[in-house]
């Protein structure tokens, strides 16, 4: 019987307790039939680093039960722990291609992820951005998730200062950043005219696009009907958004249509 117990103590089935599912040596120790030393003993000889006395210790001091949702959900399976700090960089993110590129893994990866985080959670974390008008952003299931997993688990390095508004509701649209650049290099022309002439497009249609992304962000970006023929005159939110935006360096290349 205590062979058994031992055997079971593998690093793989240690590793997805101690650290993916955020389990305490106390928890590990009653299922396995041991005391938390001989857990702590296999952690070191398997490489596992013990928990330090900072960012999610309050956390793991807490029996599973006593855990509040949606972060119980959440950490249980699997890399939960790892989903959920993943997580907190999505929420901190203005879109999903920043999150991406911060966390340096495949947007096909991350929204897998996101999606499994989603099913432990219980509901949608996050809306996306679509070409209907829907705008990335956190779900009061995701504010909640987000505000705890900080509490619990501290903040995560990784996760990017919060972007300033303007340029976060921008940016939290569908295709951002491409509308983004096409706003700044258009506004920096003058006039449609210009702009139109130099991206080899119709100005009638640049003004549908850029009303169409005024449109999608909520936000009055330009005084009057935009017309073609006429200055391009922003708003005081519409400078503020050009000169976020050209701080940030967007700089993907304009849409052709």
């Amino acid at each position: 019987s205590g062979g058994r117990r031992m055997a079971g103590l593998s690093p793989a089935w240690l590793r997805e307790q101690y650290v993916d599912n955020c389990r305490t040596l106390g928890d590990i120790a009653a299922e396995a039939g041991v005391s938390s030393a001989t857990v702590g003993n296999h952690l070191a000889r398997a490489g596992i680093d013990r928990r330090t006395s900072t960012g999610a210790t309050a956390l793991h001091e807490l029996p599973p039960q006593d855990r509040p949702e949606p972060l119980r959900g959440a950490l249980f399976g699997p890399k939960g722990l790892l989903r959920v700090q993943r997580f907190q960089v999505i929420a901190a993110s203005p879109n999903l291609e920043t999150a991406c590129e911060v966390i340096g893994v495949a947007q096909k990866a991350l929204v897998k992820q996101l999606e499994a985080t989603e099913t432990a959670a219980g509901g949608r974390l996050i809306t996306r951005a679509s070409k209907d008008g829907g705008r990335f952003a956190a779900t009061p299931l995701g504010s909640a998730l987000a505000d705890q997993a900080a509490r619990f688990l501290g903040a995560n390095p990784l996760a990017p200062p919060p972007t300033p508004s303007p340029l976060s509701e921008a940016l939290g649209v569908h295709l951002s950043e491409r509308r983004v650049t096409l706003f700044v290099e258009t506004t920096e022309h003058g006039s449609l005219v210009a702009a139109a002439t130099d991206f080899g497009r119709g100005k009638w249609n640049l003004r549908e696009s850029l009303l169409a992304f005024e449109r999608a962000t909520g936000l009055t970006l330009f005084t009057g009907d935009l017309h073609p023929d006429r200055p391009i005159v922003l708003t005081s939110t519409g400078e503020r958004l050009r000169e976020q935006a050209q701080a940030r360096r967007c700089v993907a290349p304009p849409p052709s249509g």
